[in-house]
């Protein structure tokens, strides 16, 4: 999602101050430049993504603030809406919550590989938690209300909101824009990539992070050019990130119910899959936490199964009259059979 945004909004700018073509050979040019420099600040590891999210959080934040101030004289608050996507007022809203909450979320299972680095001398959890409230709230905030507000100044919207949001702009913020695109796409996209290279190597220990990193980044990339030139980019991306939320929301929620009752871990102990050993006091039934994996296998079906979408509706997407119950119904099955599990194991 992130190579594809920055790179539409690196073509659309491109046609509107240059007059460079608006074609398919452009679109895939461009996502190809932004995922190999993506791929190669991933590979560089922890270090180097940190000091990039340094420069890049505060200059993207601001331009995005200035943003406000650059649409504010042709935002129609009137503006009359379309019909609802699903039919009906709920039913859409929930999948704009889903969408909305997919943010936060993909960022669950990734928050214990860097609160491990914070200095637990120097910040307690609550500090940690705090900042990590306010930095998830602020930093999904922001960028959907910057989309919210500058669509109400699109006079023709078309199905591209960068196509129409570089149209639209003044001209003298069309390369902020792209500043934000490709800066802000950077920061996710990495981010994005390295995770998925860091679980993949835990799953495949003999591999090292490099090239797992390869094989997740390469997967991704097949999956983006074939979603944007083969299927309907908007709403496959749509109904994946709906899917992808009814899959890891109740791992997320696992852990956060892991996170809430372990008092201590073991660092040690932590790294033994990724280094290939056995046993420790996370090796489990084999290397298996049961009542986990267990909950989670139930909590993921049960989500695919109620996913409501354009695209895709699941055989259960009526359970609630066609709001989509997938996110919130996949964490609370999960949460209560995980707690069970626990409760069981230590009977």
């Amino acid at each position: 999602m992130t190579v594809w945004t920055s790179g539409d909004a690196i073509v659309a700018a491109g046609h509107r101050l240059l007059g460079t073509p608006d074609s398919d050979v452009a679109h895939g040019v461009a996502y190809a430049l932004v995922a190999a420099l993506m791929v190669t600040v991933a590979l560089y590891g922890h270090a180097t993504i940190v000091a990039m999210q340094k420069l890049v959080v505060p200059v993207v934040g601001a331009l995005m603030v200035l943003g406000f101030f650059a649409f504010a004289g042709s935002v129609d608050v009137n503006a009359p809406g379309g019909e609802y996507a699903l039919g009906g007022f709920w039913q859409t809203w929930t999948l704009s919550a889903v969408l909305f909450a997919a943010a936060p979320i993909s960022y669950g299972p990734t928050i214990g590989d860097y609160t491990r680095r914070i200095s637990s001398i120097r910040f307690s959890s609550k500090q940690i938690g705090v900042a990590l409230g306010v930095g998830m709230f602020v930093g999904v905030m922001l960028p959907s209300l910057f989309g919210a507000v500058t669509a109400l100044s699109f006079a023709n919207p078309t199905d591209s909101y960068l196509d129409d949001l570089v149209t639209a702009s003044p001209g003298w913020f069309v390369l902020p824009i792209i500043l934000i695109s490709v800066l802000g796409g950077l920061s996710q996209g990495v981010l994005c990539i390295y995770a998925s290279g860091l679980d993949l190597e835990g799953l495949t220990p003999r591999l090292k992070r490099t090239q797992t990193t390869v094989i997740t980044a390469a997967v991704a990339i097949v999956l983006l050019y074939l979603g944007v030139f083969v299927f309907d980019a908007v709403e496959s991306v749509t109904a994946m990130t709906v899917a992808l939320n009814a899959v890891i929301t109740p791992w997320v929620a696992i852990l956060a119910i892991g996170a809430l009752t372990t008092r201590s871990y073991d660092p040690t102990d932590l790294q033994a899959f990724a280094q290939g050993r056995r046993g420790g006091r996370y090796w489990f039934t084999g290397g298996w936490n049961l009542p986990a994996v267990i909950a989670w296998i139930v909590g993921a079906t049960f989500g695919v199964l109620t996913v409501n979408t354009e695209l895709y509706v699941g055989p259960l997407a009526d359970l609630a009259g066609g709001v989509d119950l997938s996110t919130i119904g996949s964490a609370a099955l999960a949460g209560l059979i995980y707690l069970a599990g626990v409760r069981f194991i230590k009977a």
